[in-house]
């Protein structure tokens, strides 16, 4: 079973982050990212965009890094860690 993102996943979440980051300054902000969604053709509200923004801000710093956008996507692509609990 496959636990960990393969290269090719990684680079092209990467990808994707750096896209919805324009600045390039390394954080997806609340208006990149209602930017983003506007430009796939969504209105987003600002509920929704709250929503979006914590499924990713781990920290909830108020924007996301490139290192919560991979969690958010290996937890996505991947499922939850196993438990470490007996």
């Amino acid at each position: 079973m496959q636990r960990r993102l393969n290269e090719d996943q990684i680079a092209s979440i990467s990808e994707e982050f750096h896209r919805l980051d324009p600045n390039g300054d390394g954080e997806i902000t609340r208006e990149e990212l209602r930017a983003a969604m506007e430009a796939a053709g969504h209105h987003p509200s600002a509920a929704v965009i709250d929503r979006e923004l914590a499924r990713a801000d781990f920290n909830a710093d108020g924007v996301i890094t490139l290192k919560e956008w991979l969690h958010m996507w290996e937890l996505a692509i991947l499922g939850d860690p196993p438990s470490t609990a007996d």
